[in-house]
């Protein structure tokens, strides 16, 4: 295991970091062509996860609609399992957006 770098002196890896950081961003700052193909590349991804996003969300959405109504036709008064069935499938869909919201 590394030992921690005393008082006073860096680690040579977080020099190196460092200055490869301060390279990328002097680039960036003096170079016009880097800036704008940055923005269209941010703009690109911005629409590439907004449209995953909101396509996850309608298909879940279509299941939850395909869910409910296989279970109206199956439903019978006398026997809870159809029930039970659909809220472990509306759990699965609620646990499904749960895990897809974190980073």
């Amino acid at each position: 295991m590394p030992r921690p770098a005393r008082h006073g002196r860096r680690d040579p890896a977080t020099r190196r970091l460092r200055r490869g950081v301060r390279s990328t961003l002097r680039v960036y700052r003096t170079t016009p062509a880097i800036r704008v193909r940055a923005a269209y590349d941010a703009q690109g991804f911005a629409c590439f996860s907004t449209f995953w996003v909101t396509a996850a969300f309608g298909l879940l959405c279509a299941a939850g609609a395909l869910a409910a109504n296989r279970t109206g036709r199956v439903k019978r008064h006398t026997h809870p399992m159809p029930t039970l069935f659909a809220v472990a499938l509306i759990a699965l869909a609620y646990a499904a957006l749960l895990v897809a919201g974190r980073p």
